[in-house]
């Protein structure tokens, strides 16, 4: 069983494969240099990059969550 405890290095754990790690490693990236706190000029934040919006689209309650 996978369990998260909202790292991204448990997230990529969870990964079925090495493929799939590296692909989301490389969007972490690109979308935040690898940083939980960065924001966008257009209100995206996190990991990833969610905007609020989105964050809350796909469950998240905060955009930090993985």
């Amino acid at each position: 069983l996978c369990h998260r405890d909202g790292s991204v290095a448990q997230l990529l754990l969870c990964l079925p494969d090495i493929a799939c790690r590296i692909r989301l490693v490389s969007v972490w990236a690109q979308e935040s240099g690898h940083g939980a706190d960065m924001l966008s000029g257009a209100g995206a934040k996190g990991h990833f990059q969610f905007t609020e919006a989105t964050a809350k689209q796909y469950g998240l309650d905060d955009p930090n969550d993985l």
